[in-house]
């Protein structure tokens, strides 16, 4: 069996992200056998995060964990779509869940 984990974004006390934390969600994720981890979804915090937050994330996690990852693409706006699909074809990520508006 397959397990799809759903991450949150961990903030600091300043409110800004805590980069050290979502690696180590990630890690701790994946020692509990999860097999793939979903990152920015509606159900979490994917409508609140910038597209500069996202893509400083998305570099922030470990080589060795990002064939692990599934990035959760929610449609938005011509701009911002083509911006997105630019950088993750410049990326390591092999899933990406898309949805519609």
């Amino acid at each position: 069996m397959e397990i799809i984990n759903e991450l949150v974004t961990p903030f600091n006390g300043d409110k800004e992200i805590d980069f050290d934390v979502f690696n180590k969600l990630i890690e701790k994720s994946q020692a509990l056998d999860n097999t793939y981890q979903l990152i920015f979804s509606l159900i979490g915090d994917g409508p609140l995060l910038t597209l500069n937050e996202k893509i400083s994330l998305v570099k922030s996690i470990k080589l060795e964990h990002i064939d692990k990852v599934i990035y959760y693409f929610q449609l938005e706006n011509e701009e911002i779509n083509n911006k997105t699909i630019h950088f993750l074809n410049n990326t390591e990520i092999k899933y990406i869940m898309l949805c519609p508006q």
